[in-house]
């Protein structure tokens, strides 16, 4: 699957897996348009620079717009990778 513009509020400070190689942050409400894709998810940091640039510039809860690819679990859920565009919605 390509490349989709989503919305999700993105909480910087709600962090997972921190002592591992791969940490992730929380990303709530991920919309597709009008239709929601998750109601929250964990993005790996390290595999989205991107992102990890855009977290050393916030700390507080923003809702942003991304470019981003569906990726899916072994367990049948979805998260997002190749997250880039990343813009703060007014």
């Amino acid at each position: 699957m390509s490349q989709r513009i989503y919305t999700a509020r993105l909480l910087p400070l709600n962090l997972r897996d921190t002592d591992g190689v791969d940490p992730k942050v929380l990303l709530q409400t991920v919309m597709t348009g009008t239709e929601e894709f998750r109601d929250h998810c964990y993005v790996s940091i390290t595999k989205n620079k991107h992102l990890e640039q855009f977290l050393k510039t916030t700390r507080k809860p923003v809702l942003i717009t991304f470019k981003a690819k569906p990726v899916s679990y072994t367990t049948g859920k979805q998260t997002l990778a190749r997250i880039s565009a990343i813009k703060t919605v007014k």
